[in-house]
């Protein structure tokens, strides 16, 4: 959400410094969000009552499994919303025919890239792994801040994506990778982690595989519900975003993220 408020200031403005919005996202994109605030807000809320009512202090596989699955098939609808409407969205919100830009367009180039996408992958996960290890554990550092040294050095590609789309004038393409980024972690890379740690839970029955209801993981899921709300709120108006848009947001997100960082317990 932070790099989607900081790209906003560089989308171009018409004379009233206003950009609007292309279609998928201001269809698909705000009903996700309004899905993903609703969610966030609700299992927010379930564990400050589990904590203070039940005393329940985790939430054990049948939680998480069931969790992730309603937001997997959240993620299933949106990303059939997403097609729909970009299907019908401007020639101008669309990239270039991979053919003319001499891309690999047969299965063999498609498959070969997405080995190698998943070896990198493979690779990629065990140095960050290997690095958050030792963060935790051996350098004692704060779990929020190893999250969010964690996640911005696995959106470098991202970052990438966004800069060199932006300069060749394919918004669409830096648009659907800032704002994709936040729907994907929502709704695909939590259920996702929620679902292994449910199986394994499930398989094991270490009890150790469980999500802990505490001040930092239930900080976060509250928190979660001002970001994606704020979001939804300025992409609703108008479908347009300007720089004074960008500017609240920025401000928003980073008074988020220094609540979590400097408030929390530092466990």
């Amino acid at each position: 959400a932070l790099i989607f408020s900081v790209y906003s200031f560089f989308l171009p403005k018409d004379r009233g410094g206003q950009y609007v919005m292309p279609l998928p996202i201001t269809k698909a994109g705000t009903e996700v969000l309004i899905a993903g605030s609703g969610i966030c807000l609700t299992i927010g809320l379930l564990m400050l009552g589990l904590r203070t009512e039940t005393h329940k202090e985790s939430l054990a596989w049948p939680d998480l499994i069931f969790t992730a699955t309603v937001m997997f098939i959240i993620f299933g609808y949106y990303l059939h919303t997403l097609v729909k409407y970009y299907a019908g969205s401007g020639e101008e919100h669309r990239p270039a025919d991979p053919h003319t830009l001499g891309h690999p367009t047969d299965w063999k180039g498609i498959l070969g890239l997405f080995f190698l996408g998943v070896l990198g992958a493979f690779l990629g996960g065990e140095s960050v792994s290997g690095f958050a290890e030792h963060a935790l554990h051996t350098f004692k550092l704060p779990a929020v801040a190893t999250g969010l040294a964690l996640a911005f050095f696995a959106g470098i590609s991202e970052y990438v994506i966004v800069y060199k789309a932006h300069r060749k004038g394919e918004l669409g393409i830096a648009l659907s990778n800032v704002f994709g980024g936040i729907t994907q972690v929502m709704f695909l890379v939590v259920p996702y982690t929620l679902l292994v740690i449910g199986l394994f839970g499930f398989t094991t029955g270490d009890p150790r595989y469980v999500v802990p209801i505490d001040f930092t993981t239930t900080s976060i899921m509250v928190l979660l519900f001002p970001l994606f709300f704020v979001l939804l709120q300025y992409i609703e108006e108008d479908h347009t975003l300007s720089n004074l848009d960008a500017a609240a947001m920025t401000g928003i997100y980073l008074l988020l993220i220094y609540v979590l960082v400097f408030t929390g317990t530092g466990d």
